[in-house]
């Protein structure tokens, strides 16, 4: 399994990771930016995560489309 951040900071809730990647990305409520879905949080953090295998391609596919190239996989 890969690991995938987000900067939250530099993130312009483009909404173009949580339409490509609803299973691993998620719209945050209190700030309307970029988050992990909860179930595959790294220790509750919003901006880090795992990235099951099924869901490779479609993460990958979210950290092309993000305009200001916010995401990263690892």
């Amino acid at each position: 399994m890969q690991t995938v951040s987000i900067d939250r900071d530099a993130c312009i809730s483009c909404a173009a990771c949580w339409l490509l990647c609803p299973e691993l990305f998620i719209k945050e409520r209190k700030d309307e930016k970029s988050a992990i879905q909860p179930r595959h949080r790294i220790e509750g953090r919003l901006g880090e995560g795992v990235v099951p295998g099924d869901l490779m391609r479609a993460a990958a596919e979210a950290v092309d489309a993000c305009p200001v190239h916010l995401i990263i996989l690892r």
